[in-house]
């Protein structure tokens, strides 16, 4: 299928690689289906592209490349939403924000996109009992480039 998105224009996306969300991203009751992109393969961060809404797209990254000791315990109610037979089916996510023009980056570690790597089920949780922030910095220097 091709979606139209504000950022990369019109991409062609396999349908059954869609991420679906058993329960919506927080904010965004109703909106369902994401396509993740990796337009820099080389790179740690990935698009969360919103399908029904070429506007809505999300920086996302795997928070084990900046936090090694990052965990997310799901319970059994979460493991039967998403589908999963195997812990190890279960892509973590979260979403990263640019601050301050961009300079600095955040990641919501509070609040993650776990998703069924095998079926592409997708769901955010809410950690609880934890330290973790919405809005932890990014060990990461951010160079601007002004053309």
């Amino acid at each position: 299928m091709i979606i139209e998105t504000r950022v990369f224009g019109a991409v062609e996306i396999d349908d059954a690689k869609l991420v679906r969300f058993v329960g919506p991203m927080l904010g965004f009751e109703g909106a369902e289906r994401y396509a993740l992109m990796d337009p820099n393969p080389e790179g740690p961060f990935k698009a969360l592209q919103l399908v029904d809404d070429p506007d809505r797209c999300f920086l996302v990254a795997d928070p084990s490349l900046f936090f090694p000791d990052y965990h997310v315990q799901l319970d059994a109610a979460q493991v039967s939403d998403l589908g999963l037979d195997d812990p190890a089916e279960a892509a973590v996510l979260v979403v990263v924000t640019a601050r301050d023009g961009g300079a600095r980056l955040t990641a919501n570690l509070l609040g993650p996109l776990v998703v069924n790597a095998q079926t592409f089920r997708g769901k955010q949780v809410v950690l609880t009992g934890t330290s973790y922030k919405v809005d932890e910095p990014l060990p990461v220097q951010v160079t601007l480039q002004h053309g």
